[in-house]
């Protein structure tokens, strides 16, 4: 199950640490800057209107507000998120934690 982004309230400095956390893991893969990136994120999602609840949902919103180049490495982690081995489950609530 999915928690709708605007619905969790997380801090910047918490959203930064998380990211750093995810970005250490998937280094090759992630950019040092996504811990800010990430908060960037955060606060355009909480200046839209519609509640964007799921990784799927996220990763529409990027590409179809024309948004990949200003945050290519949510991007990329949302596709990490979304392509991980099921029993990896805590990639996704990971992810999810950043997106507020």
């Amino acid at each position: 199950m999915f928690v709708p982004i605007k619905s969790l309230s997380l801090s910047s400095d918490k959203i930064r640490h998380l990211a750093a956390d995810l970005q250490k893991a998937y280094s090759s893969d992630l950019e040092e800057y996504f811990p800010d990136e990430m908060v960037r994120f955060s606060s355009h999602l909480n200046h839209m209107d519609e509640n964007v609840s799921t990784p799927e949902k996220l990763l529409r919103h990027i590409r179809e507000s024309d948004i990949v180049d200003a945050y290519s490495n949510v991007k990329i982690a949302l596709r990490l998120c979304l392509t991980l081995p099921v029993a990896n489950t805590e990639g996704n609530v990971h992810f999810l934690s950043l997106s507020e």
